[in-house]
């Protein structure tokens, strides 16, 4: 591993993100606290809660220079995609369409965490991911 590092942004990026996925684990742990598993909206929080920790996992397994922390950031990103467009378009009743766009955001985040990890020339960070 000498010589081989993660660029500054991509770290930077990295570190937020694992910032957003702890902000969010927590946040709906505290709301979720008391609630009954058998509602619709608590298990949504609770799947929502395990793809944050995949989120969390990947940005781990990026800073530690391992290309299948992207993968499965994609993986994790799609899943949230679908569950958001059911979630957001079917049960609010807001219809599927917009639950998609609401979902597209997640692929939104896979293009500039791509786009981030292309940054460098030859240094760049992508090439050092193994």
């Amino acid at each position: 591993m000498v010589g081989k590092k993660i660029q500054s942004i991509a770290l930077v990026w990295c570190i937020i993100g694992i910032m957003s996925s702890l902000y969010g684990i927590v946040s709906l742990g505290i709301s979720l606290k008391g609630t009954e598993i058998g509602g619709a909206l608590a298990a949504s929080s609770y799947f929502a809660m395990a793809l944050l920790i995949g989120m969390l996992i990947s940005f781990i397994l990026i800073i530690r220079l391992k290309k299948v922390g992207f993968y499965s950031f994609v993986v994790v990103s799609v899943i949230s995609m679908v569950n958001n467009a059911i979630f957001v378009g079917v049960r609010l009743g807001l219809g599927i369409n917009m639950g998609i766009a609401v979902g597209m955001f997640g692929l939104l985040g896979i293009a500039i965490l791509y786009g981030v990890l292309q940054i460098g020339g030859e240094s760049k960070t992508w090439n050092n991911l193994k």
